[in-house]
């Protein structure tokens, strides 16, 4: 059984975003673990704008590029291998266009209007890791 050390969240409608609709729309109905306690406020950058190299990283942070907004955050790792469970094509699709993959670090936040906090729900789609 996943921790529930933070909770989940349900998505329950199309997240926003810079991924196609047809992808942002395989979200739906995942249960993922949050990386953090409840909702949080961060700075990012979308998944096609987001600099492509680590310098580009460094430079952007440094300009002023990011978004702030508020979200639910997921190890992003975490999020496409369960996305993954139920769509390959857009877990692929997220695997190909961050390139070098997710760091165990990275984080995907997620809108609030688009999910709810929960337990996890054994009928929940995927069952977690090692069920």
């Amino acid at each position: 059984m996943m921790p529930d050390k933070h909770g989940y969240i349900k998505i329950t409608s199309v997240p926003p975003g810079e991924a196609p609709l047809y992808i942002r729309q395989e979200w739906v109905g995942l249960c993922l673990p949050l990386a953090l306690p409840g909702l949080r406020r961060g700075r990012i950058f979308g998944v096609l704008s987001r600099p492509k190299t680590k310098l580009g990283l460094y430079i952007a942070r440094k300009m002023g590029k990011l978004e702030t907004k508020a979200g639910y955050a997921v190890l992003t790792v975490t999020a496409i291998e369960m996305l993954g469970m139920k769509s390959p094509f857009a877990a692929a699709w997220w695997r190909k266009t961050l390139q070098q993959g997710p760091s165990s670090l990275d984080l995907l936040m997620f809108a609030p209007e688009c999910c709810e906090l929960t337990k996890f729900d054994a009928n929940s789609w995927p069952p977690p890791p090692g069920a």
